[in-house]
């Protein structure tokens, strides 16, 4: 997810890709041909600036800690369930 992160931010902002194609847009995954994308791309792009080591040093750190030793994700795949669920509680 940290590589994720990495390389969508670097794009973005180092303008190779638009910002407008990883921000999420009801109205454009919701049509005949969805962007699904869109609603993965907002958890992935960091700040800019020194925001942008911070976010992703934070993102690495913190998910494996919470990956490896938690109690509470104890299966393979647990971590990641709920990372969907709380970017699907977040999304409008």
């Amino acid at each position: 997810m940290t590589a994720l992160a990495l390389v969508q931010s670097v794009l973005v902002y180092s303008g190779v890709l638009s910002g407008y194609y990883a921000v999420f847009l009801p109205g454009r995954i919701f049509k005949l041909f969805p962007e699904i994308w869109r609603v993965a791309t907002p958890f992935l792009l960091t700040g800019p600036n020194l925001s942008f080591f911070f976010d992703l040093y934070f993102l690495y750190h913190y998910g494996t800690s919470l990956e490896t030793s938690s109690a509470r994700f104890s299966q393979p795949g647990d971590f990641f369930i709920y990372v969907i669920f709380v970017a699907s509680v977040i999304m409008p």
